[in-house]
């Protein structure tokens, strides 16, 4: 059986005594209880087969239990299945099949549709009877829609585990929270028996008031009238036209509409005839006794025609408000709008469309004030939101019955009026709105938002996470990272000549592409940032992407343009002040004196002075700067060096950087000792043990020569030698350990944790078609402090500084 009815989790939550029994240790597994006992007992293996219901619905399968024959649950195994028998209350085999027109093809050959629901529908968004549709589930409860999406459960399992006990919105105008005062709908859930709550649902469905049943169906002439149920307050039911009403049952309690002549359309049979009254200034109230009203315009005059009753016409010219009370009153989108209607009922607009063109959503709505205001739109490709469109608080529905439709506000300064209305989008359906012409309205649903001219602190938290949300940067410079919003983005797109700037937690799994700049700031754990944006017409100097992933494992896919990528590297900001130490161990800086030059108390290199220097830090600086051949400060990099003698020996001087954010980033030639080159980098930790862990960034889509990394400001590039990998030598020049592609990973970590012995030195290597970048906690052995990034796919590296970047300008 390519399926299973058996849950555990369902049958020890509603069955407590095996529960109670196995946690005891009585030997028996839950599934072993219920094939020894259960079945026999009629208990439910799960919650997709309801034993009650099976039996009820088949009398010969029940009389069969009755003489000992067989189990409700073993017929339905060997028998039902095959037979087309439901297994449950919500489930109509030919509904599933008139509904489902991919099914009706697919089943044959051996397979029904009570065995194709049980393979595949019960897992799938289907509608499986008249009154569960789980698409319109779905679209009611947008929180479910994102867990069904993330794969964390299946529509119908949380109707059935979670959806009944909540009283969940079916999305077809069924509330369940309206059966809380039903003592039979409690005492099945009490029951812990969802299918019988469902069931009872079932029974009471045609003839709620909001109910809007599938097009073409109609329930039978001999449905049952629910006399029993108990409403909330407020809520009269309606015995739909058809329903024959025994006369037995006459008159019906006061939970129904109470003129109901049987079959009597005119209003015979001594019940009132269907009224429209006013008041004398122009407001109307509708009769509530004759069920549900549609509204229509005809020659210069409202006419209102109830469910049941004679329509009663008046000039629209005498009608200043209307009043809708425990009832529906529903008409085209052209005849509502503009209407004040108030009231304890509902109102349905069809057909937003302007008469004109069809394919505008044009339609004043703030003036229905009733208690539900449900509205419909049929999206053709390319329609817009007219700018006179006032939805007000309606609920409004918005599908495409010719498949994908896209829906836009206008021109992105067109102001609208959608008021406080929640918008509900069905899957292939777009909006293209920007947050302020969206204003308070909420939206929700299975479709598509594209937001435009997103500024750093638009609020999207209106914007439910069912949807697939792109938000667009279309003016200035927009710093995001205080909008606490950003989550139910899907895709940013920032546009030529504008820029973005995000955590790196905000842009984790969100795609970022355009033509703009972006800006992304580290952020602690793991994260997966793609940035596809090209910088095309930013000024030059600002046209590349800083991107950082922050402390974790993140996984960076690049495209497009400059970037550069800065591993627990600080946001560029303004000029900073930092301490630079010289000291020898000399009472002179002579020729040949051991120098070595500390930032902020980290020791950068070591080597010796190159000259003869007396007297003063300034005069060494100046020998230092007069070996580079660059008179204008360290590097060409800082602004000022002050700072007058000093005692013999040792010296302090501040330093302020001329480009903000990396203060004091410089080269120095400390003479004889080598080269000690200092280029901001980032990277991530590489885990303890083992050396080859998933606790490194991978970098996707670098281009050397056009993408840069940052590393953090006390870097330095590992100067030229030697390192020793499994007895073997190898040369490490321009930052770069050669030949080594045959060497295992781990032996290589090894070896440069162990031997890499200057805190924050850092090298590169090629190693399997890719080049990766250390970084030395200058401590021996690998730990968490040492970092490690992988640029995938990139080869022929000829010097790390090629790909590392100076002050943040690549």
């Amino acid at each position: 059986m390519p399926y299973t009815l058996f849950n555990e989790t369902y049958y020890l939550a509603y069955n407590p005594d095996v529960a109670a029994a196995i946690s005891q240790g009585d030997g028996l597994t839950a599934e072993q209880h219920f094939n020894l006992y259960g079945s026999a007992e009629g208990r439910a293996p799960g919650p997709l087969f309801d034993p009650e219901y099976y039996l009820a619905a088949n009398p010969d399968v029940q009389a069969a239990v009755q003489a000992g024959l067989t189990t409700a649950y073993d017929h339905f195994l060997l028998y039902g299945a095959q037979e087309n028998r439901s297994p449950l209350i919500i489930f109509d085999p030919e509904y599933y099949l008139a509904l489902n027109p991919d099914v009706a093809v697919a089943v044959g050959g051996g397979m029904n549709a009570v065995q194709h629901f049980l393979q595949y529908g019960s897992g799938e968004v289907r509608a499986l009877s008249p009154f569960i549709d789980l698409a319109a589930y779905l679209g009611a409860n947008p929180d479910v829609a994102a867990a069904v999406d993330a794969g964390q459960t299946t529509a119908l399992q949380h109707l059935m585990s979670y959806g009944v006990l909540e009283g969940r919105d079916l999305g077809n105008g069924i509330d369940l929270s309206i059966f809380q005062n039903d003592p039979a709908f409690a005492d099945a859930l009490s029951a812990g028996n969802h299918d019988l709550a469902l069931a009872r649902m079932y029974a009471v469905a045609p003839f709620l008031p909001g109910f809007r049943p599938p097009e073409g169906w109609v329930p039978a002439a001999d449905t049952p009238i629910p006399v029993d149920f108990v409403p909330p307050e407020g809520i009269k039911l309606a015995v739909p036209p058809g329903v024959h009403v025994p006369p037995a049952l006459l008159p019906l309690p006061d939970t129904f509409e109470q003129d109901r002549p049987d079959d009597d359309p005119g209003g015979g049979g001594g019940g009132p005839a269907f009224t429209v009254s006013d008041d004398g200034h122009g407001h109307y109230t509708l009769g509530s006794l004759h069920g549900d009203v549609t509204v229509t315009l005809e020659h210069g005059a409202y006419v209102f025609t109830p469910a049941r009753g004679v329509a009663v016409s008046v000039p629209q010219a005498d009608v200043a408000s209307l009043i809708v009370n425990d009832i529906t009153l529903s008409g085209l989108g052209p005849v509502i709008s503009g209407m004040q209607i108030a009231g304890t009922g509902g109102v349905v607009v069809q057909q937003l469309q302007d008469q004109k063109s069809g394919s505008s959503m044009n339609a004043d709505l703030s003036g229905l004030t009733t208690v539900r205001v449900d509205a419909y739109y049929d999206v053709a490709d390319g329609s817009t939101i007219s700018p006179d469109a006032k939805l007000g608080t309606a609920s409004v529905w918005i599908e495409s019955s010719k498949g994908d439709g896209s829906l836009s506000a206008g021109r992105p300064n067109t102001e609208i009026d959608l008021g406080t209305a929640t918008l509900n989008l069905a899957d292939g359906v777009t909006l293209t709105a920007t947050m302020a012409q969206l204003g308070n309205a909420h939206v929700q649903g299975l479709g598509k938002v594209n937001v435009n001219r997103f500024l750093a602190d638009s609020d999207l938290s209106r914007l439910a996470d069912s949807l697939t949300v792109t938000v667009i940067v279309s003016s200035g410079m927009q710093d995001a990272t205080d909008n606490p919003t950003l989550a139910v983005v899907d895709l940013f797109t920032v546009n030529s000549a504008m820029a973005l700037t995000l955590t790196a937690d905000q842009a984790d799994g969100r795609p970022i592409e355009g033509k703009g700049v972006v800006t992304i700031l580290g952020s602690e754990g793991d994260q997966v940032l793609t940035v596809s944006t090209t910088g095309i017409g930013a000024p030059p100097g600002t046209n590349f992407n800083f991107i950082a992933g922050g402390l974790g494992a993140d996984r960076i896919t690049l495209g497009e343009g400059e970037d550069v990528l800065i591993v627990d590297g600080p946001k560029p900001a303004a000029a900073q002040e930092t301490t630079l130490t010289f000291s020898t161990l000399s009472s002179d800086y002579g020729a040949g004196a051991q120098l070595s030059v500390t930032i902020d108390g980290v020791v950068i290199t070591a080597g010796v002075v190159a000259s003869d220097v007396a007297g003063s830090l300034g005069a060494l600086a100046s020998a230092i700067n007069a070996s580079l051949g660059d008179s204008g400060g360290l590097n060409g990099v800082l602004q000022t060096l002050d700072a007058g003698s000093v005692d013999a020996g040792k010296g302090e001087v501040t330093l302020v950087a001329s480009t903000p954010g990396w203060a004091g980033a410089f080269t120095v030639d400390a003479g004889a000792a080598g080269v000690a080159t200092r280029c901001p980098e980032d990277a991530q930790p590489v885990s303890d043990s083992p050396a080859i862990d998933a606790g490194w960034d991978v970098v996707t889509g670098f281009t050397a020569g056009q993408d840069h990394i940052l590393l953090s400001e006390d870097s330095v590039v590992q100067e030229d030698g030697s390192i020793s990998i499994d007895s073997q030598v190898y040369t490490i020049s321009n930052g770069r350990v050669l030949s080594v592609g045959t060497v295992s990973l781990d032996a290589i970590l090894q070896a440069l944790g162990a031997q890499m012995t200057v805190a924050r030195a850092a090298v590169a290597f090629e190693h399997g078609g890719h080049t990766y970048v250390f970084q030395s906690d200058g401590a021996a052995g690998l730990a968490m402090s040492d970092t490690l990034i992988q640029l995938s796919g990139v080869t022929g590296l000829s010097n790390l500084c090629d790909i590392l970047v100076s002050l943040g300008v690549p």
